[in-house]
């Protein structure tokens, strides 16, 4: 028998920086869970939904908002000037990624899941697949440094544990992983014309790694799976710590120096020279 999933927990944010890998998912009104060999009331199965199936995904904005750090090949951009006056760290973040900055330790993403038909659409699997694996990024490191408390922890993917790592279930508490992988022993109904929203934090601490997510729904007895990509269509990209970095980068407001958006940093953190 299923049990109605509550709605969206509220979070407190926390590092990016040296923290382990968390993740969390929230399941929007109408969704219902279940044992992945149970029945729902949620609606019938009956028919194949096939491309009725949307999936939309973003980066997870208000997990960023609360801190980030990214890795750059070449070095730092030399275009600061570009930024301006930044009202959000998110539009420094906005600044490196698109000039090639690299998300260092974890990916964080919202993926909406909208079920289009007139029939129920279990989705029975949902998991990062590695596509490259190559030595962390270390050229130049640079953070917006985090703030608040540990955040609520649901689930988590860790792409050194192999190439199909799959999502587990955390204790919000003491954020001890569950014994089985979450879509091992669970599905996830979406009524007819609902949708369920999954944030999912993926984790390395050993690679450059290029990943994609594979998506698996059925409905009437048909499995379907697709690969899910960025809004851009790339795969996603995600670096472990570097041992060390050509250079190092900060916020400048962060430090105090407010008429520096950023600020050369030295290996621990500190600013390299006081502010003017």
């Amino acid at each position: 028998m299923a049990a109605e999933v509550p709605g969206p927990r509220e979070r407190n944010n926390g590092p990016a920086v040296v923290v382990a890998l968390i993740g969390a998912m929230a399941i929007v009104v109408g969704a219902l869970i279940a044992k992945s060999d149970g029945k729902d009331s949620a609606g019938t199965d009956d028919g194949v939904v096939g491309d009725a199936v949307t999936v939309q995904i973003e980066p997870d904005l208000d997990w960023y908002g609360e801190g980030w750090s990214l890795a750059f090949e070449e070095g730092l951009p030399s275009d600061v000037e570009a930024l301006g006056v930044p009202d959000h760290n998110l539009q420094i973040r906005d600044w490196g990624v698109v000039r090639g900055g690299v998300d260092i330790t974890f990916s964080a993403w919202t993926v909406l899941i909208t079920n289009r038909s007139d029939v129920l659409v279990r989705v029975t699997d949902l998991r990062p697949r590695v596509i490259s694996r190559e030595d962390p990024i270390d050229g130049a490191f640079l953070e917006s440094p985090p703030a608040g408390a540990d955040p609520s922890i649901v689930l988590h993917a860790d792409l050194d544990t192999g190439d199909r790592p799959q999502f587990v279930e955390l204790d919000e508490e003491s954020g001890i992983a569950a014994d089985q992988p979450f879509f091992g022993t669970n599905t996830v109904s979406v009524p007819p014309q609902d949708s369920v929203e999954f944030v999912l934090r993926i984790e390395t601490r050993a690679c450059y790694c290029t990943y994609v997510l594979d998506l698996t729904s059925s409905s009437g007895g048909a499995s379907t799976t697709r690969e899910i990509r960025t809004p851009s269509g790339d795969p996603f990209l995600v670096s472990a710590y570097a041992d060390a970095y050509d250079s190092y980068w900060g916020e400048g407001s962060f430090h105090a120096c407010p008429n520096q958006v950023l600020i050369p940093m030295n290996r621990d953190g500190t600013p390299v020279d006081r502010c003017p």
